[in-house]
């Protein structure tokens, strides 16, 4: 499946998707494996979920979201809505500018 595809499934199959997450039987399916080529160090591999699991780990991210976001540390960057890497660099330089030492000594 395709993304562009997934309007047309979730019309057909959508509520009993909905129906095998609420009664805990939804099976996830194996992701999709690639390989990316990593320098002289061989390759690294990346895990790709199929569209329909993608869709559901969102629409239940959605919905738990609200709940759980309060709990994290405001110097929590990744895999959070409306952060990401950029955000945590420019607050590393801002940091910087200000004197604030982020190391510690080993």
């Amino acid at each position: 499946m395709i993304v562009d595809d997934i309007e047309e499934t979730i019309s057909e199959y959508g509520s009993a998707i909905l129906r095998k997450v609420k009664g805990g039987n939804y099976q996830v399916l194996p992701v999709n494996r690639v390989y990316i080529p990593k320098d002289s160090r061989g390759k690294c591999v990346l895990g790709i979920p199929v569209v329909r699991d993608r869709i559901v780990q969102q629409m239940i991210l959605n919905i738990l979201d609200p709940y759980i976001a309060p709990h994290f540390s405001d110097h929590s960057y990744g895999f959070r809505k409306g952060r990401n890497a950029h955000d945590a660099i420019h607050q590393v330089e801002a940091y910087t500018n200000e004197g604030v030492c982020i190391c510690r000594e080993l």
